[in-house]
């Protein structure tokens, strides 16, 4: 089921197989949204292990100077890391 972050509840990771997410990249860093959603529902998920064995995959958009990525890999990892907490 493909949700846009704002829509998607806890009871959406526990019925999911799997999660990827995606962000646009400002800053190197993600999306504002998806840092809200890592804070109000990635975090009480992991901590009920809502999520454990599952697959887990980010995805992100950036450009920058020389298009170069704008940050897109350490955008990747810290989104990474978040499914791996």
């Amino acid at each position: 089921v493909l949700k846009a972050v704002e829509a998607a509840t806890r009871d959406d990771f526990r019925d999911a197989d799997a999660l990827v997410t995606g962000s646009p990249v400002y800053q190197r860093s993600m999306s504002w949204q998806m840092k809200r959603f890592v804070d109000d529902l990635c975090e009480p998920s992991w901590f009920y292990d809502d999520m454990v064995g599952r697959v887990g995959a980010v995805f992100t958009s950036g450009g920058g100077h020389g298009d170069c990525g704008g940050g897109s890999e350490s955008a990747q990892a810290d989104m990474l890391a978040n499914l791996a907490a």
